[in-house]
């Protein structure tokens, strides 16, 4: 057996599934604790033959009222296309606010709406030159046992463009996610 087999094997019997806390991939449906805040770092990439780029960013989330909290996202990004300039400046800045009107005491499922205004981000290549915005549902449902699962969808809705770029109306893109916790063993994953 080859030196190269033997480290693919090794490598592949040591992988076992990431476990991690928010932010998720998707999103719960519970907004930040009244006078809290949350600061979450991230970071992300993408490498294909043709482009390499990526972004990392802040986070930040306040319960400004009960059962409401307020969101911004800071990303800086980079794009590096194959044949292009590359660019490097401030991305999409996200204004957002989640507010849980349904509640599992009083009707079996909390329920919460977090819609996003997602802002231009400039004359660079790190993200979209128009304003978009995000209308998603989320809800949840808690079991005895520890168990709960959330998710939810929702409409983007954006500029729709010809080839040459030229906006010509809006359009709406559906989005969904889910995902399942226990014990706090957290795990987001997008719908195909």
């Amino acid at each position: 057996m080859s030196k190269w087999k033997i480290i693919a094997i090794a490598i592949f019997a040591l992988v076992r599934p990431a476990l991690a806390g928010p932010p998720y991939v998707s999103d719960d449906r519970e907004p930040t604790d009244y006078k809290h805040f949350e600061i979450y770092t991230f970071n992300n990439g993408t490498a294909t033959r043709s482009d390499v780029g990526g972004a990392a960013g802040i986070d930040f989330n306040y319960g400004a009222a009960p059962d409401l909290q307020l969101t911004a996202t800071l990303p800086i990004g980079f794009d590096s296309p194959a044949t292009g300039k590359t660019g490097f400046g401030l991305g999409n800045i996200e204004l957002a606010a989640k507010y849980r009107f349904l509640h599992q005491d009083s009707f079996g499922l909390d329920v919460s709406v977090f819609p996003r205004v997602f802002l231009p981000s400039g004359p660079t290549n790190n993200g979209d030159n128009t304003t978009s915005l995000l209308l998603p549902v989320w809800v949840q449902k808690d079991w005895s046992g520890g168990w709960s699962a959330f998710g939810g969808g929702g409409c983007v809705i954006e500029r729709a463009r010809r080839q040459s770029g030229e906006a010509v109306g809006l359009g709406c893109r559906a989005v969904a996610a889910h995902a399942r916790e226990h014990h706090g063993d957290q795990r987001a994953e997008p719908y195909p």
